[in-house]
């Protein structure tokens, strides 16, 4: 199962070495920090939220569809 994580590049709730650790026990983790965001991305910046998601579907939709 593919699996994806947005995070904000000035998340305090949520920081960069908690991605590393996901990244060291799920291979294949799907990765994208957004400059200038705190944690919650969705709502500083809905229009960069909604392109990381569509890459993200773009980049799973292969192996979802097997």
């Amino acid at each position: 199962m593919p699996l994806g994580l947005i995070l904000g590049q000035r998340d305090r709730v949520v920081p960069m070495e908690v991605a590393g650790a996901l990244a060291a026990i799920r291979p294949g983790l799907w990765l994208e920090v957004m400059e200038g965001c705190g944690h919650a991305p969705f709502l500083s910046s809905p229009g960069g939220f909604a392109e990381g998601c569509r890459r993200f579907v773009g980049h799973a939709l292969p192996e979802v569809r097997g």
